[in-house]
């Protein structure tokens, strides 16, 4: 579980730069920001991050949802059945 947990930290952590940017975006005035929002409530990862992050305070809990929403965002969602 803990290898778990480090490689979602170095994923969410090798995504800081999608974060800085939406912060730098949310900052110049509250219709970008909302505008911002509400573009990444369609991201399974962002969501699932988030909602994590604020539901139980955990960090690495949050990171490993991200990762899991990833995955399945990215491809489970894509197969053909």
């Amino acid at each position: 579980m803990i290898v778990l947990k480090l490689i979602s930290i170095a994923f969410v952590v090798t995504k800081l730069n999608d974060v800085v940017d939406t912060m730098n975006e949310m900052l110049k005035g509250w219709k970008r920001a909302l505008n911002v929002l509400l573009s990444k409530f369609n991201c399974l990862m962002c969501v699932s991050f988030w909602f994590t992050l604020f539901y139980t305070f955990d960090f690495p809990l949050a990171c490993l949802m991200a990762l899991i929403g990833f995955l399945v965002d990215n491809h489970l969602l894509k197969i053909k059945l």
